[in-house]
């Protein structure tokens, strides 16, 4: 017996593939080039998927739309990431002595899927299913930072850099400097932008592509998590990454 298949509807799942695949966008040509497609198929396909928030154009590059991603994210954190990461959450607040947390990107903001309280009778709370604002997070600057530069500018045209507290980076320009040391560095550091006396560091968990799919960090006073203990928490931080990655990819 033959398969009912719908050609177009195969075709935009193999564009929806293809831009998942590409961080620095796809143009119309590019697209059609790597998938053979003919240009009215393609252009109608991109026209349908822009219009659904599936993909997103910005300048002649085509992107992954928000839609698309928060499907994936929503399936992904309600699954994998909550099971796999609870009991790294209760091994790494345990370790550091502070809340520990797992993100991921939700448009403009830091969706919080996993918390495990610190131990600490004085601790500062989190609590799963709320947002955080992308730019003084040190989630939100981990998926920031992973954006192409024309993702990132697209972004930060519709943001409002609003100030938190006295440090939060108000302006695009000091936040792109601090976006450029968090890809050198591959963690990122809240330094009291968020709430004042409270520091936040964050590892990125990544996919096999290499692409920024969540991050793990842990949020504590600044009296406990003091600058002094960055590179003590740094690498406890990063290594329970790695062990989601590990488990997200079977390993």
């Amino acid at each position: 017996m033959g398969l009912n298949l719908i050609p177009n509807l195969r075709n935009a799942c193999a564009v929806l593939r293809l831009l998942g695949s590409s961080k620095e966008g796809l143009s119309q040509a590019e697209i059609e080039g790597q998938l053979k497609l003919p240009r009215a198929t393609t252009y109608r396909i991109l026209t349908t998927l822009t219009l659904e928030g599936m993909s997103r154009k910005v300048g002649s590059k085509y992107f992954i739309g928000h839609a698309m991603a928060q499907f994936a994210l929503k399936a992904m954190s309600s699954l994998s990431i909550q099971e796999i990461g609870k009991p790294v959450l209760e091994e790494l607040a345990n370790q550091v002595g502070e809340t520990a947390h797992i993100a991921v990107p939700s448009g403009p903001q830091s969706l919080i899927v996993g918390v495990h309280d610190s131990p600490n009778p004085i601790r500062v709370a989190s609590q799963a299913g709320s947002l955080a604002d992308i730019h003084c997070s040190s989630t939100g600057k981990l998926f920031l930072a992973d954006l192409s530069e024309e993702e990132l500018d697209h972004i930060l045209s519709t943001l409002t850099l609003n100030s938190r507290t006295p440090k939060t980076l108000v302006t695009a320009k000091a936040l792109k400097a601090e976006l450029d040391k968090v890809r050198e560095q591959n963690y990122a550091i809240d330094e009291e932008e968020y709430f004042q006396d409270v520091r936040c560091l964050a590892a990125p968990i990544r996919e096999a592509s290499n692409k920024v799919i969540a991050a793990i960090g842990i949020t504590g006073t600044s009296s406990r998590f003091s600058q002094a203990r960055n590179e003590e928490v740094r690498l406890i931080v990063q290594s329970a990454a790695k062990k989601i990655e590990s488990q997200l990819m079977g390993g």
